[in-house]
């Protein structure tokens, strides 16, 4: 009787810069044993959170990479052996997303009351005063006052707008960054100048989607007014955030090719 046939495993290369990370983190692998219950207090903390900050609970955005977290070190025992790879490239993307973007964005709001008063001259430097500048030179009536953008509408008078922190693009590029950087240590076993241009080349491409999507947003509201303003708002930042991020990989793929593939092993 034939011997079934078995699965390849794409395995992390041993000297890559995830398989030396993982070695560090987890003492050798030791604490691998520990990933379960890690997974479940992340997910018990993001619903007592919710639950303790508005009575009811909600999966809303930050909450779903948190869950998908905890969701992936419960699995763990499981995942690993069969998909190394993959559970890894995905341990890192999220673990990087989480201490990166979310847990400063939790501890501003609940110790220190948002990013408001601090991120206003950031926000209106790199998005509202770019936005501007583009409306002025497309002829178009406006005036900026901090975050604030006032422009003329089609025959319904002058519109404006606040640009705030979770408009301002920084969870795009914080995806961006962290997708990069993942591939990056799952990929290479060192870092070169090469690598830390296409970085910042990543965080530049996410910037630019944000300043187009806004812009949008606004040219919406310019021609059609208020409600179409927020139609576009709430729709078309996922479709421009996934096809300038695709864009970007393509990019990196071709100009560069990773030194050191990760080998198959069977299962």
């Amino acid at each position: 009787m034939a011997e079934p046939a078995r699965t390849a495993v794409q395995r992390l290369s041993p000297d890559s810069l995830a398989a030396r990370l993982f070695r560090v983190v987890t003492w050798d692998g030791r604490a691998w044993r520990y990933a379960p219950l890690l997974g479940l207090a992340l997910i018990a903390t993001d619903v007592l959170w919710n639950l303790g900050l508005t009575g009811a609970y909600v999966i809303r955005g930050y909450d779903s990479v948190v869950l998908a977290l905890g969701f992936l070190l419960l699995l763990h025992p499981w995942l690993w052996p069969r998909y190394e790879w993959l559970t890894a490239l995905a341990l890192i993307f999220l673990s990087l997303v989480v201490v990166i973007y979310i847990v400063p964005v939790v501890v501003a709001n609940a110790f220190l009351g948002g990013f408001q008063g601090i991120s206003e001259a950031v926000v209106s430097a790199l998005v509202a005063a770019p936005v501007y500048g583009i409306l002025v030179l497309s002829g178009i009536p406006a005036s900026l006052d901090g975050v604030y953008l006032t422009f003329a509408t089609q025959g319904s008078g002058d519109l404006t707008v606040w640009i705030g922190y979770y408009c301002a693009g920084f969870f795009s590029v914080t995806l961006v960054v962290s997708a990069y950087v993942s591939w990056v240590l799952i990929e290479f076993d060192r870092v070169d100048l090469r690598l830390l241009g296409f970085l910042a080349l990543g965080a530049a491409f996410a910037w630019v989607a944000n300043l187009v999507r806004v812009t949008l947003v606004i040219f919406s509201g310019r021609w059609w007014g208020a409600e179409t303003l927020q139609s576009v708002h709430q729709n078309i930042g996922a479709p421009l955030f996934f096809g300038f991020m695709a864009l970007f990989f393509w990019v990196v793929m071709r100009w560069v090719p990773p030194a050191r593939r990760s080998s198959e092993a069977p299962l």
